[in-house]
This record gives structure tokens, C-alpha cells and sequence, in this order.
């Protein structure tokens, strides 16, 4: 375990520089949505006037038709007018109705449907650029999830294609209380770029009462997805103790797997890999950074402080040297320094604020890049890779 460490070094100018940006971001994500509202009420309360666009007066059945063809360029059309970016979304809307439907239907014993909206990113792979439309379906979870561990699922086929693809989130119930999460920044030389952005781990845990997110996805590269094929299956729900208890955890981090290994072992890595960061599997020992064997390789990342407060950094590795830098959250706010320090975009919020939590696509490592959530008292781990 590594020595708790002293106050940090910044000066008061520091500090205040820092919680007055981190409140100027906070003004700005509240004036874009007041505009983006005002926008709204504008173009509703001027729906009686006669519209020069006669595409504004198809019914969203037919608009939707017609917006499909379009959803590569879904960015440009809703920039064009105000009166059409609200026409598309009242068609989307439209559109997602009967899934949005069918989940809550499906898992109405489980899950509150609170509210949907959609989400456009981009997106690239090897030398194509593109988008992703999504729509993100907002739940709460009920009581009864309490220390269970859950699986959502749907099925659906894309236009090009009579292939029946699955999507899979998974992720941990537990009650209220203090949560641990973790994300790993890897800026090895040897990966092809110095700096990345983080991820975090694959299957998170969520307290009760609190809400998700899902992407529901609606087109990619690979091109556009049959709604009417979307189909939510039924709910795969585990006893998270009983599933430590069958896979009989022992050691806390086991060595991966050799391909002659049995299936608990498997299912062990396969159980921690998807919620620990893999540095804990590979690393036997941590050492503080006086006892470490590269002196000139220790470092302190403390940059997010008054938000989130350094407690502990630990070094391991030989030829790649990586840390474990633990935070504990203590002010409400949006972490400034975070999006350019890691990629990720922090913000704590005080106790007893319902907070969401991105579920992300199994097999992804990532997904929307959505703002990581804490509340006051939360701890952080921060682990980096640097060598090569």
C-alpha cells in the first residue's frame, strides 16, 4: 500500500483558476441547453404559420422514409433550419416508439423508462470516417436488482445485409453507497501514439436508484438498421455473490488463462477482466514510489485536485512502467483538466444527486466517450502506462 500523500502543492490562484473554469463549463452546457430549448418553444409555437417547405408537412412515417436516406449526412440536415431540426426529431421520435416500448414492456420489473434522446459521433475505422446515430434509452433501476448482476440484449438486422446481429450490456447492481471505479490510460510509444484516451472497465457497477444509459444503434459504417427488427430478448439475471461463489475466487486477480486450462478459470479471467483493470492481473506487486526499482520513472498525477484528491500513488512493471493512482472525490463539479489529462470527461456531484452511468456494448472497449459520474466520497483509480 502506498503512503497517503501531503497537500498538494498548488497555490491558491491555482485552485481558484481551476473551480472557476470548471464552473464556466458548467454555465456553458446549461446555456446551450437553454438556447437549445428556446429553439424548441420557437419553432412549436409557430407551427400554425404556413411553412415555405412543403417537406415539413409530410407525415413522419413518410419524412422518416425519406430521412433514412439521409442518415449519413444526419449532422448537416439538422443544421440547415430550426424548423427542420425539430421535424426530424419528432420523426425519429416516431420512429423509436415501438422499441422504446418493447424495452420498457419487457423489463418493466426491472427497469423505470425514463426518457430517450439521440446522440450523433463520430467515428472512424482504419481509413474511413463516418458517423454513429444512436438512440439512448435513460432507465432507472428498481430495488429488487439489489447485488444482482443483469444482462439487457436485442437482436436486429441491418438493410444490407439478412444477418441477425445481438447487442449485450451488462453491468453490476449494488445498493446505495460509496462506488469504486477505475480507467486506464496507456501512453506507450510502441502503440503508435503518445498520448490516448482512457477506458474504463467493460462491465461497471450501478447503485440502485440510479439511472443507465444504452445505445440503441441505428446506423454506422456499416450502414442503416431495420427498426422493425429490433427485438429486445428477455433479461439474463444473475446472483453476483453466487456467481463469486460458483467460479470460487481464488486469487483476487488470476494469471490468464492457458488454452489447456479448465472452464472455471476461464470463466474466473473472463468474470475479472471485464470489471478490473488488466494491469492488476498482470502485476504481482505494487511499490511506493521511493521503494520503486526506476526512481527516475515516479512520478506525481495530481491534477484534478480540489475535485478529486490524490490519496495514494504505487508503481509496478519493468519494462513498461505503470501506476495506480487513487483519488478520492471531494468537491462537486466539473474536472477541468480531465478531458486533456485522460480523455475523460469527470464530474462529481453531491451526495444523494442521482447520477448516470454509461452501460457500454459487451466486446467494446469504447463506446460514446460519456462524461464518467462520481458523487462526493467515491474512489478513483487512475492507472497509466508509459514506456516504449
Amino acid at each position: 500500500m502506498g503512503p497517503y500523500l501531503s497537500h498538494p502543492k498548488e497555490t491558491d490562484e491555482v485552485i481558484e483558476g481551476k473551480l472557476t473554469r470548471s464552473k464556466h463549463i458548467s454555465n456553458m452546457r446549461r446555456r446551450r441547453k437553454h438556447l437549445y430549448t428556446g429553439m424548441i418553444k420557437r419553432v412549436l409555437s409557430s407551427q400554425n404559420s404556413k411553412s415555405s417547405l412543403s417537406l415539413l408537412s409530410l407525415p413522419e412515417i413518410a419524412f422518416f422514409r425519406i430521412l433514412q436516406y439521409l442518415a449519413g449526412d444526419l449532422r448537416t440536415v439538422l443544421a440547415l433550419s430550426a424548423s427542420l431540426h425539430v421535424k426530424v426529431m419528432e420523426a425519429m421520435d416516431h420512429a423509436f416508439n415501438s422499441v422504446e416500448s418493447q424495452f420498457a414492456l419487457v423489463h418493466s420489473h426491472l427497469l423505470v423508462f425514463k426518457k430517450s434522446y439521440h446522440d450523433i459521433t463520430n467515428i472512424a475505422v482504419a481509413e474511413r470516417k463516418g458517423i454513429r446515430v444512436d438512440r439512448i434509452i435513460v432507465a432507472e433501476l428498481l430495488p429488487i436488482l439489489i447485488n444482482h448482476t443483469i444482462k439487457l440484449r436485442y437482436t436486429y438486422k441491418l438493410y444490407s445485409s439478412d444477418y441477425v446481429y445481438k447487442s449485450e450490456f451488462k453491468f453490476d447492481c449494488i445498493n446505495k453507497g460509496k462506488r469504486k471505479l477505475w480507467a486506464h490510460r496507456d501512453e506507450c510509444k510502441f502503440n503508435g501514439e503518445d498520448i490516448r484516451r482512457a477506458f474504463t472497465q467493460q462491465i461497471t457497477a450501478v447503485c440502485i436508484s440510479d439511472n443507465i444509459e444504452i445505445a440503441i444503434n441505428w446506423f454506422n459504417l456499416m450502414g442503416l438498421i431495420k427498426l422493425e427488427s429490433v427485438h429486445w430478448q428477455a433479461p439474463i439475471i444473475q446472483n453476483t455473490h453466487e456467481i463469486l461463489k460458483s467460479l470460487q475466487l481464488e486469487p483476487e486477480f488470476p494469471k490468464t488463462p492457458q488454452d489447456d486450462s479448465d472452464g472455471i478459470k476461464k470463466k474466473l479471467y473472463l468474470y475479472n477482466v471485464s470489471r478490473h483493470c488488466e494491469l492488476e492481473l498482470s502485476q504481482t506487486e505494487w511499490y511506493d514510489g521511493e521503494y520503486y526499482g526506476k526512481p527516475n520513472q515516479v512520478y506525481v498525477y495530481d491534477y484534478f485536485y480540489p475535485f478529486l484528491k490524490l490519496v495514494r500513488s504505487e508503481f509496478a512493471g519493468v519494462d513498461v512502467t505503470v501506476s495506480r493512482n487513487t483519488y478520492k472525490a471531494e468537491k462537486a463539479g466539473i474536472v477541468p483538466d480531465s478531458v486533456s489529462r485522460i480523455g475523460i470527461q469527470i464530474e462529481i456531484k453531491k451526495p444523494g444527486v442521482e447520477i448516470v452511468t454509461e452501460v457500454k456494448r459487451m466486446g467494446f472497449v469504447y463506446d460514446r466517450h460519456k462524461a464518467l459520474e462520481l458523487r462526493i466520497g467515491d474512489t478513483f483509480v487512475l492507472y497509466i502506462s508509459r514506456g516504449g
